[in-house]
């Protein structure tokens, strides 16, 4: 933050022209940035921050700049500003995403205070470079689509790390209070394919939203896109003739049923009349000459002559 006057001549080895008079100010370096946490690298992106002091009062904005390491030339990838109010202060950037498995250079910008009377004073101050390298990603998002019964897609890119499973996820359509059904996948296909008619956790004739999610060891990618899928089938899928046939089928059945024990009972009465006859055949002329015999003999001991 000092300001300084250089004079500045120009001499041929006998002569020397006046003096040429430059202005200029220096300016302390903004800080280097220092990575926040190692658990953002693994994510693909990068958080630093940058502590100010009383040094750097007169910056009065601080700039990040995440620059991609490539085999040419570097290409900025992320920039960030934030104004400074006051110092000491301390500054978070967050860069995401980034690609995985990457190298960048982060590095602070100060934008410094205008002096007044002063020409071609340098207001922008490049800090330290600080490499980063990101490390293995989440997957990328797969796109899905619906061919009849069948779901399927592309293996996406796995960033670094390969895929352990994928997980469908199916939500009712227009039923945000039912919770969600979802089943894993474990598949290394270049295309996965999977019959939603053989899901049996999918209700018959009930719209789904469904979505895939691929799973690494780094978490989970983003949702995919989004298919609607109903499975038909069920009592409910048959057709009105066959439903109408049930119900006929059912009635019948009872009245053959309800039928088959009317006759049973009439049978059990006819049965036991025939027994009730047939026993009055063959014990009842005796019952009535039994009678008669003691009729007489009552009346010849009352008359023995």
């Amino acid at each position: 933050g000092t300001l300084h006057s250089i004079e500045v001549f120009i001499s041929n080895g006998v002569l020397i022209s006046p003096a040429t008079v430059v202005n200029a100010s220096t300016w302390p370096l903004p800080p280097q940035p220092v990575l926040v946490s190692d658990f953002n690298l693994v994510n693909s992106s990068i958080t630093v921050a940058v502590t100010l002091n009383d040094e750097h009062e007169p910056i009065e904005m601080i700039h990040m700049e995440a620059t991609q390491i490539t085999s040419g030339s570097p290409v900025p990838i992320v920039t960030q500003t934030q104004p400074v109010d006051s110092v000491p202060d301390t500054f978070t950037f967050d860069f995401s995403p980034l690609e995985a498995d990457t190298r960048y250079n982060v590095v602070a910008v100060g934008t410094y205070q205008t002096v007044p009377g002063f020409v071609d004073i340098s207001e922008v101050t490049r800090g330290e470079v600080l490499i980063v390298a990101t490390g293995e990603g989440v997957p990328e998002a797969p796109v899905i689509e619906l061919q009849g019964d069948i779901l399927q897609w592309a293996r996406p890119d796995d960033n670094g790390s390969p895929i352990i499973q994928y997980r469908i996820i199916a939500m009712q359509a227009g039923a945000p209070n039912i919770p969600e059904l979802s089943v894993n996948i474990i598949s290394s296909a270049d295309t996965v394919m999977y019959n939603l008619q053989d899901e049996s956790l999918l209700e018959f004739n009930t719209p789904y939203n469904v979505r895939v999610v691929a799973e690494n060891d780094n978490g989970d990618s983003e949702d995919s896109n989004e298919v609607q899928y109903t499975r038909e089938g069920g009592d409910e899928a048959l057709p009105q003739a066959a439903v109408i046939g049930i119900a006929v089928g059912g009635s019948a059945a009872l009245v053959v049923c309800l039928a088959c024990v009317f006759l049973c009972v009439m049978c059990m009465v006819s049965s036991r009349k025939k027994r009730e006859l047939r026993l009055s055949v063959l014990y009842g002329p005796d019952h009535e000459l039994s009678n008669l015999r003691e009729n007489f003999r009552q009346a010849h001991a009352n008359n023995p002559h």
